[in-house]
């Protein structure tokens, strides 16, 4: 049988007092904030909390379960929101348990068990499994995704007002031949961009003919975020030679987009911006060490992971409210890709 473990175990293992591990197990005051999490984070551990079921509310209410996906998490963009997350949580007085997540993956461990308190999840999930966290009746956000279906609090960039502002500047700088690329049908986001750069390029083609045969002509719009995702640049190559006509610029779904992009126009020896212009939109790290410097929308991603955990307690002593929508503004940062 596996040990029962003790709070004289944990005390040993932290190099603290017995009295300090059960002030912060009983939630009592005496210890700091930093103290009190990092015990009951080495009690969970450890295996403690599930040996002594008293202490589950102690740990759930000091804990919030924030889930990504596994193939998010090397993103610049998705990491500055784990930050802001955190950094939130930690002035709160909160612990962060971060789940990965894996294609077919059930409901964590963490908000089964009930040890968290509110759960965030990031980015892009099918309804299917938010349905799943849904029905646990916990407090939930998104970031950076929403859903049609479910009555969830989510925080999002101004996709469409953004891209409608870089698409906008581009026509004044006397680009016509405009294309998207991106898989607008990968998440909610993207569409809600691309429905920007539609509205934008109304005013060019105002006749909905024309527009439709400019965005069929010069977009790429399917079949790509997997390409974009094993950072396939000969496989962007080969679908940017079978297009009847390069645009003169392309308004991309996100930074990585635009930077793969650049390479694979590179790799068929055009040139940026002097064969085709680039805009991206995060202003993520890859915007800047991208050459030539990319062209982006800048978003206060650390921002974002605050106002999420913000929502979120918000939400914890406002069960009943309707759910929001809250929207981050965004900046056009215009640099040497247009």
């Amino acid at each position: 049988m596996k040990k029962k473990v003790t709070m004289k175990d944990i005390s040993e293992a932290l190099g603290l007092s017995i009295n300090a591990v059960s002030l912060a197990l009983n939630g009592k005051p005496g210890v700091s904030e930093d103290t009190r999490r990092l015990i009951l984070s080495t009690a969970d551990k450890m295996g403690y909390i599930d040996f002594s079921s008293r202490y589950d509310k102690t740990f759930s209410n000091a804990c919030v379960c924030v889930i990504i996906k596994t193939k998010y998490y090397h993103s610049s963009f998705y990491t500055k929101l784990l930050y802001g997350i955190e950094t939130e949580a930690k002035s709160c007085g909160y612990n962060i348990i971060l789940q990965f997540f894996e294609e077919n993956q059930g409901i964590p461990n963490c908000i089964v068990k009930r040890k968290v308190c509110g759960v965030i999840i990031i980015g892009r999930f099918e309804e299917d499994y938010l349905e799943m966290i849904y029905r646990t009746d916990l407090p939930i956000v998104l970031v950076d995704h929403s859903s049609y279906h479910l009555p969830i609090d989510c925080v999002l960039t101004d996709n469409k007002s953004g891209v409608l502002e870089s698409v906008s500047y581009l026509i004044r700088e006397g680009y016509r031949k405009i294309g998207f690329f991106g898989d607008y049908s990968y998440s909610n986001s993207y569409k809600e961009r691309f429905d920007g750069y539609l509205e934008a390029m109304q005013k060019i083609y105002p006749d909905f003919q024309q527009l439709f045969a400019a965005i069929s002509r010069f977009s790429v719009l399917e079949q790509i975020e997997d390409i974009v995702l094993r950072r396939d640049t000969v496989g962007i190559a080969r679908i940017l030679e079978k297009m009847e006509e390069l645009p003169e610029a392309f308004q991309c779904a996100n930074d990585r987009n635009a930077v793969l992009l650049n390479n694979a126009l590179q790799l068929m020896g055009r040139k940026v911006p002097e064969d085709v212009a680039i805009v991206g939109f995060d202003d993520s790290d890859l915007a800047t060490v991208m050459s030539p410097p990319l062209t982006t929308l800048h978003v206060s991603t650390v921002r974002m992971g605050n106002k999420a955990f913000s929502r979120l307690l918000w939400k914890m002593d406002h069960r009943e409210a309707s759910p929001e929508r809250i929207m981050m503004g965004v900046r056009l940062i215009i640099r040497d890709s247009t």
